[in-house]
């Protein structure tokens, strides 16, 4: 008898996206809402068709940049890259707010790359959890 592979399959929940806790920076406590719902974010997985599309795009930027005659990406290149990527990923949220009023910010590219550029705790924290192909495989069914 074979091992039954499916129970690594990372493609089905990196498609469908798993929820991260955001966590405090300084405590590492899960971060609630005033109504005391956690807050969280949607990301995709490392293996989603979205992924690959950023990677596919991200690989043409470099291609452009090396061919004319640069040999490397700058810091800054660099970082873009990255939050251009986890804003690709991050499918949505909730309890996300930049206003003192405590207004949910509406999950686009645009805002998750401006979270993520404002606030490099919580782009560490996506960049880990994405990071961890275990958070992408289904639980082993319990004998």
């Amino acid at each position: 008898m074979g091992l039954d592979l499916t129970q690594f399959d990372t493609v089905s929940l990196s498609e469908s996206g798993v929820s991260m806790e955001l966590r405090h920076p300084g405590t590492g406590e899960v971060l609630k809402q005033p109504s005391g719902e956690t807050v969280s974010i949607t990301l995709a997985g490392p293996d989603s068709e979205r992924c690959r599309a950023q990677a596919h795009l991200a690989g043409k930027k470099r291609a452009e940049i090396f061919t004319s005659g640069r040999k490397t990406l700058s810091n800054e290149e660099l970082d873009r890259e990255e939050v251009e990527m986890l804003a690709a990923m991050t499918i949505g949220w909730q309890g996300v707010s930049l206003s003192a009023d405590g207004a949910d910010l509406p999950c686009t590219k645009e805002n998750a790359a401006e979270v993520y550029r404002r606030f490099p705790a919580f782009r560490q924290q996506a960049q880990r959890f994405v990071d961890a192909r275990a958070n992408f495989m289904k639980a082993s069914p319990q004998s």
